[in-house]
C-alpha cells in the first residue's frame, strides 16, 4: 500500500478533485464518518491512497513532491490543466516551478 498525505490550498478543492479524478483517474472515496468532519478528500485506486487535507495557512512546498506513474505522460500537460481547472499543475500541487 502506498499512502500519501498532501496539503491542499483552500478554495482549490474542486481543482484537486478534477486533477486526481479526471486527469490521473484516481477515484474519490468517502472518508470514514469520524474523519469527515476534518474536511479534506481521499482518492484511492488499489494500493494507491492519496489523502488531501485543506490547510488554512497553506504554504507551497519547495522540495517535497509526490510522484505518480501514469500511462500517458504526454497526455498530461498544463494546457489540459487549464482546460479542466483554469490553472496549472504546479499551482494546484502547491509547488514552485523549476527554474
Amino acid at each position: 500500500m502506498i499512502t500519501s498525505c498532501l496539503p491542499c490550498r483552500p478554495g482549490r478543492e474542486s481543482d484537486a478533485r478534477a486533477f486526481y479524478q479526471e486527469i490521473l483517474g484516481i477515484p474519490e472515496v468517502v472518508k470514514p464518518r469520524q474523519l469527515a468532519a476534518r474536511g479534506g478528500y481521499w482518492f484511492e485506486a488499489g494500493a494507491l491512497k492519496v489523502h488531501l487535507g485543506v490547510e488554512k495557512d497553506f504554504v507551497p512546498a519547495r522540495k517535497a513532491h509526490p510522484a505518480f506513474v501514469v500511462d500517458d505522460l504526454k497526455g498530461l500537460s498544463d494546457e489540459d490543466a487549464r482546460q479542466i481547472m483554469g490553472g496549472n499543475l504546479s499551482q494546484l500541487m502547491g509547488v514552485e516551478a523549476a527554474v
